[in-house]
């Protein structure tokens, strides 16, 4: 039951889906509480603990207390299984929401060296150093990451086509915006709006922009949700 608790997990981290994390928080709480030696519950439950506040989960009622939480239960993770490459992510991932960018940096290096040849990994170095301004490095890294996985979730993307707008290239922008835009997510929206508005294309950019409103990722406004981000 736990091992399907941490599939589960898995499953919601592609989409972020806000029904799905309710479903799921409680089933990785109850597989740490029946099965406290299973490392890879509490990483996934670091994860959840960290999507509550960076995603607005708790609809508006989260606050940071959810960042140490997430960081707790990631080092318990790794103190359990030193070198888990799950809770070493979800330790960088919760260290650069609580504004820790260069230890955040740090462990998600740990995490490629530990496991060179996973995509997850690459993908969230890669999004951790472009986020913030590294994209010469980041891209790179984001790229190989999409070039070594059947079918990438959305996120993988979104610091590709922030770095497309930079260098004013808005139609190959909204291209992969639109390609990838189908994950449903309310960043993907975004940046459709953008890049069509950017293009001269104000009904194209409404109709992402009516998309993203309907999305509770958004309940507070962009400019929160990006800030959260980094």
């Amino acid at each position: 039951q736990s091992y399907l608790c941490v599939l589960r997990a898995y499953s919601y981290r592609r989409t972020f889906d806000p029904a799905t994390f309710e479903e799921v928080l409680p089933c990785l709480n109850e597989a740490v509480r029946r099965d406290p030696g299973y490392g890879d519950a509490w990483a996934m439950l670091a994860w959840l603990d960290l999507d509550a506040v960076r995603f607005d989960h708790t609809g508006g009622n989260g606050t940071a207390v959810g960042y140490p939480e997430a960081l707790q239960a990631a080092n318990r993770a790794m103190r359990l299984e030193p070198g888990n490459p799950i809770a070493v992510q979800a330790a960088a991932a919760t260290n650069h929401y609580m504004g820790r960018y260069e230890e955040s940096e740090r462990l998600a290096r740990l995490a490629v060296a530990l496991n060179p040849y996973d995509p997850d990994a690459l993908a969230q170095l890669g999004w951790r150093l472009a986020v913030r301004g590294k994209f010469e490095e980041g891209i790179p890294l984001l790229e190989q990451a999409i070039s070594r996985t059947l079918n990438p979730p959305g996120w993988y993307y979104h610091l590709i086509v922030v770095d497309l707008y930079l260098k004013g290239e808005y139609q190959k922008m909204l291209a992969l915006a639109e390609r990838w835009g189908v994950d449903g997510s309310g960043m993907s929206q975004a940046f459709i709006a953008i890049a069509a508005g950017a293009r001269g294309d104000p009904a194209r950019a409404r109709t992402a922009l009516e998309a993203m409103d309907k999305l509770d990722q958004f309940a507070n406004g962009p400019a929160a949700a990006f800030r959260r981000h980094g």
